[in-house]
């Protein structure tokens, strides 16, 4: 049974609301909010809808109704179902889009050895990596957020979202996350011909999320090498842009290397540029300027 519990300090009332037809999915319809809470006023939904998008307890995202046109909803990242599924229960499109494996890994300032800013073994991973209650929750919110911050955005029928899996579409290019329930990480998938874009944008959710409520986290996004080693995207990309060469071991990583095993990581040639955006710091040219930048990273 899913509840929702609306208190009225002012008054000195509790309304305990039961819908689990609307919110067993961790998604709700905006329009039908007055239905799930006929005890409060239209202005007061209103006032708490925007205060739970404020604090975080849910994310404005586009559903779609019977007759499959968009409506304004909400995701509720603490009220997405709490199952178990397989990758291959959802097949990805297409099936020859190219795949790149890493793996987010959270932890504490003095977790991590200086050696982690050029690699980590399996063993920290394991051991020194946090995986707080509620981030990848909260981080798939932020993510579905930017893939559909587009003019023809990807609804959410199209995506697979619960606590512990979540398959989302942007544009042509699909991002999945994925965690065992005794890991203390994050195993994320992309299936794109260029991952920049991608990558650029999970960091980008992963380090807002970190600086405005996990503010005693740190993060790495990380490739795996080989069974035990895992090498920071950062440095690779270093490598790969005419960086230095990294000794592992038996492994020596040089931009050859780099080029040759992680094409999707590095840009090619013609994506460097640079764009400089004005606008007026209104909530309508914020978003729009947000758009145009996404657009921009994940399609030049």
């Amino acid at each position: 049974c899913v509840c929702v519990c609306v208190c009225d300090v002012q008054h000195g009332t509790c309304y305990l609301v039961h819908d689990t037809r609307s919110l067993s999915s961790g998604l709700l319809n905006v329009n039908i909010v007055s239905n799930i809470l006929p005890s409060l006023s239209q202005d007061v939904r209103t006032k708490l809808l925007a205060l739970m998008r404020k604090l975080g307890l849910a994310f404005p995202v586009y559903l779609t109704n019977d007759q499959g046109e968009g409506v304004p909803g909400l995701l509720i990242p603490s009220l997405l179902p709490d199952l178990d599924v397989k990758a291959s229960e959802h097949p990805l499109m297409p099936s020859d889009m190219p795949c790149t494996e890493l793996v987010l890994g959270l932890y504490m300032g003095d977790q991590i050895s200086k050696g982690a800013q050029l690699y980590m073994t399996k063993q920290q991973l394991r051991e020194r990596c946090i995986l707080p209650v509620g981030f990848m929750e909260q981080l798939v919110g932020l993510l579905v957020v930017k893939a559909q911050a587009v003019p023809s955005p990807p609804y959410i029928g199209s995506m697979v979202l619960t606590r512990h899996y979540a398959r989302i579409v942007f544009d042509n290019f699909e991002m999945v996350l994925e965690r065992a329930r005794d890991a203390r990480y994050i195993s994320i998938t992309l299936h794109a011909t260029e991952a920049t874009g991608l990558v650029a944008q999970l960091t980008r959710c992963c380090h807002q999320l970190i600086a405005t409520r996990f503010r005693s986290l740190r993060s790495v996004m990380l490739v795996r090498m080989t069974e035990e080693l895992l090498v920071p995207v950062t440095i690779l990309q270093a490598i790969g842009d005419g960086g230095n060469r990294v000794d592992l071991g038996s492994l020596r990583l040089d931009s050859g290397y780099v080029k040759q095993t992680f094409p999707a990581l590095l840009p090619t040639p013609d994506q460097a540029f640079h764009a400089f955006f004005s606008y007026r710091h209104s909530e309508f040219a914020a978003n729009s300027a947000e758009a145009v930048y996404r657009y921009l990273t994940m399609q030049v």
